[in-house]
């Protein structure tokens, strides 16, 4: 296994150069450091070549002495050079952006191309100091914030001068005065495409959730969740997709998870983790995939882990690591591939403080190594993920706190070497990743008591050369698909070892589904399958896609086995099973009470008066005319506005098109029998309209009666032949129904019927 080397030992002694704010541009790392002479200023290590990255330090040079010279530190403090004291460093293609001070204008925004003259200042933002901050990029723009005379407001920059503006006073625009006495100290800057997510502060509207596509004209309040100047403090601002998810307190339910398309009627909130006023304590928000996980305490499991696929019913805790209220004190979220990992204890009699990881299940979230034995902690942390690789720094009791690694299991969880020999630990911290055209390099500050706090670097790639042979394992996300859902079964083959060239694996498929019936995805032959691993990737995956039907039947199984091939060995030595749900209910020629689960089924009685319950959802209603009548109508229990849908078939079964038009009638306050509705509604279908509209053929009507004797609400659909069959036409009592209630007149087709 490779080791990690010095990169250069930039201050001599023990004393160290105390680098900080390690910055990747292409394939150079920025940060600064102190060699004694210049002081604090910016630096840059070119790690284009191995042989500048391992054998040589000229590679690693001083960028420019921004604020040369030296000062007096009296009596006592001696004499010291100055430095510029580089901060906010922020990649913007190739291209440094950066806060420091070169003695004249303060501390103001510069950029570098990494040449001495390429250092320049961008712009005097304010004659004393613009305190610049870390910024975000959108494409070639540097978005960010500084104190000008307007205060500290929202700021964008293309490099030039001319270039640096203020986005938008927002307290001069809301409170009409001098904008350089107030201030919106815009925070959180968080990119989705070509739009910038933010929170500020505008006085009226207190701190809420803003947006920019960079012009003042579209830099705006997205929502304002809490009326008047209190502000919801929206935080944890987290890219998933095209969606942001934010944390923030509406003033009624604490600070809770919420998210946003963007739009005003889009920003809502996703659920209610802790019940009442008191806000489930939600951190660390990270995306693997197009799942969110994060820390959050419901007031039952204690602060545990959870994740959301943006809607109520999707966000739930994933496992109650340490049972009761005290939380398993989960943090350090990191994705590496499809894998979550993180630091959690399961209790100081247990394990400690130690090493997890996740697939989204509570059976696949564990402890993937006991590192310091028994009940006392390694405390993993700076995780950091290089391929399916996870990086990270942990104590074992014996040789201090030093560089691991792990790829999820027990024996490849390893620490990589003991760069302070002895029970001293080397601080190692600001893991960063470049990759170099030919290196995967692992760069990061350390001390191993020689050479004080300097640069290092452990060329990973190196690592998976020397390692003994390439490992295949094989997994499964997620475990389990519904039919008719839009997820997939994804089987990831994962290679440990070296990824340098292409690499063809064998497998076979079994289970008890069938290819080309129940799924596709995988040929029904040969018996013999394979997959090839692309030139530097480090897995590959085949994805089954249920086939959906109409037909009850049992769940399925599709089960992968790896088998022997040249060029690796097998790391996964049984079957790999996920399951096809069955999510269809089918009922009999008889009267039937149908119930469904959690999941988003399909449910038909079939003949006769039946009782149907969805549960979960959102669930189809499947109706034959002559099935449900007039006279012998269905009973839908929990039917979803908005949600649920209803879909029409032939009495033997084939499918029909939604009905044409749909509508809903006035509400009816006089009829006490089903028939005496029917003829209501089939006179006149449309309550929004004057005078009569007959209910025609391939049409629908929705409508609330009153009276005792047949109280509810009713759909009518009038089959293919005009006027009323009351042996052929469908009627469908909703005795339970949630959701919007759609008004008279006019309702889409589509809200309603699949």
């Amino acid at each position: 296994m490779a080791t990690p080397r010095l990169v250069k030992d930039i201050r001599a002694g023990s004393s160290g150069s105390k680098i900080t704010g390690l910055t990747t541009v292409g394939n150079s790392l920025y940060f600064q450091a102190n060699d004694g002479v210049s002081g604090y200023e910016l630096w840059k290590h070119d790690s284009s070549s191995l042989e500048t990255a391992f054998e040589k330090t000229f590679g690693t040079a001083l960028v420019k002495d921004i604020q040369p010279g030296q000062i007096d530190n009296g009596a006592f403090g001696g004499i010291s050079p100055k430095g510029s004291f580089p901060s906010a460093l922020t990649a913007v293609g190739s291209i440094l952006y950066f806060s420091a001070d070169d003695g004249v204008n303060g501390l103001e925004l510069w950029k570098s191309d990494g040449t001495a003259d390429g250092t320049t200042l961008v712009a005097n933002i304010n004659t004393s100091n613009s305190f610049p901050t870390k910024g975000t990029s959108i494409g070639n723009t540097l978005f960010f914030t500084a104190v000008s005379t307007q205060g500290r407001e929202l700021m964008r920059t293309g490099g030039t001068p001319a270039s640096t503006t203020v986005v938008k006073d927002i307290i001069a625009d809301k409170f009409n005065v001098p904008g350089d006495y107030f201030s919106s100290n815009p925070n959180h800057l968080t990119a989705i495409g070509n739009t910038l997510y933010f929170t500020a502060t505008d006085l009226f509207g207190g701190r809420e959730l803003w947006r920019s596509d960079g012009t003042e004209e579209g830099t705006l309040r997205l929502k304002d969740i809490v009326l008047g100047a209190q502000g919801s403090s929206p935080s944890n601002l987290t890219a998933v997709g095209n969606t942001l998810f934010f944390t923030a307190n509406d003033g009624v339910k604490g600070q809770e998870l919420w998210k946003s398309d963007g739009t005003t009627e889009g920003t809502m909130l996703v659920k209610d983790i802790f019940a009442g006023n008191s806000g489930s304590d939600i951190r660390y928000l990270t995306a693997v995939g197009n799942t969110l996980y994060f820390r959050a305490d419901d007031g039952i499991g204690g602060s545990e882990l959870w994740k959301s696929d943006g809607t109520e019913d999707g966000t739930v805790r994933v496992k109650d690591i340490l049972p009761g209220i005290s939380g398993s004190d989960i943090r350090y979220l990191t994705a590496v591939g499809n894998t979550l990992y993180f630091r959690a204890t399961n209790g100081a009699f247990a394990n400690g403080r130690e090493l997890w990881k996740s697939d989204g299940t509570s059976a696949g979230t564990v402890l993937v190594k006991d590192i310091m034995e028994g009940g006392s902690s390694s405390l993993p942390k700076e995780l950091t993920a290089i391929g399916n690789i996870l990086y990270f720094t942990a104590d074992d009791g014996i040789n201090g706190e030093e560089l691991w690694k792990s790829d999820g299991t027990v024996t490849g969880t390893v620490r990589i070497s003991d760069i302070r020999s002895g029970f001293n630990s080397s601080n190692i911290l600001e893991l960063t990743v470049v990759n170099s055209p030919l290196r995967n390099l692992l760069y990061f500050r350390a001390d191993d008591g020689i050479n004080g706090d300097e640069l290092w670097v452990l060329d990973t790639t190196q690592a998976d050369d020397e390692d003994n042979g390439v490992s295949i394992t094989l997994m499964v996300s997620p475990s389990s698909v519904t039919e008719d859902g839009s997820s997939n079964l994804i089987y990831t083959f994962t290679r440990t070892g070296s990824t340098t060239n292409p690499l063809t694996v064998n497998y076979r498929a079994g289970g008890t589904a069938t290819p080309g019936i129940h799924y596709s995805g995988i040929s029904t032959a040969p018996g013999t399958k394979s997959i090839t691993f692309a030139a530097g990737s480090a897995t590959a995956t085949v994805t089954v896609d249920p086939t959906a039907n109409r037909s009850q039947d049992t769940n399925k199984t599709v089960s992968l086995r790896l088998l022997e091939g040249a060029g690796y060995t097998i790391g996964t030595t049984s079957d790999v099973s996920g399951t096809i749900l069955n999510d269809d209910l089918i009922g009999t020629s008889a009267r039937n009470t149908i119930v469904g689960t959690a999941l988003a089924e399909f449910i038909d009685g079939l003949q006769s008066s039946d009782t149907l319950t969805g549960r979960g959802g959102p669930d189809v209603f499947g109706f034959r005319y002559s099935h449900s009548t007039l006279t012998a109508p269905d009973r839908v229990t929990d039917f979803r506005f908005g949600t649920d849908k209803v879909d029409l078939f032939t009495s033997s079964g084939g499918n029909l098109a939604a009905p044409t038009g749909f509508t809903r009638a006035s509400t009816n306050n006089t009829a006490t029998t089903l028939a005496a509705l029917a003829t209501a509604v089939f006179t006149d279908a449309n309550g929004a309209l004057a005078g009569n509209q007959a209910l025609g053929a391939n049409r629908a009507a929705l409508v609330v009666a009153t009276k005792s004797s047949i109280r509810g609400t009713y759909l009518f659909i009038n089959d293919g032949n005009a006027g009323r069959n009351n042996s052929t036409d469908l009627l469908i009592n909703l005795t339970g129904h949630s959701g919007t209630l759609p008004g008279l007149g006019v309702i889409p087709v589509g809200s309603v019927f699949a």
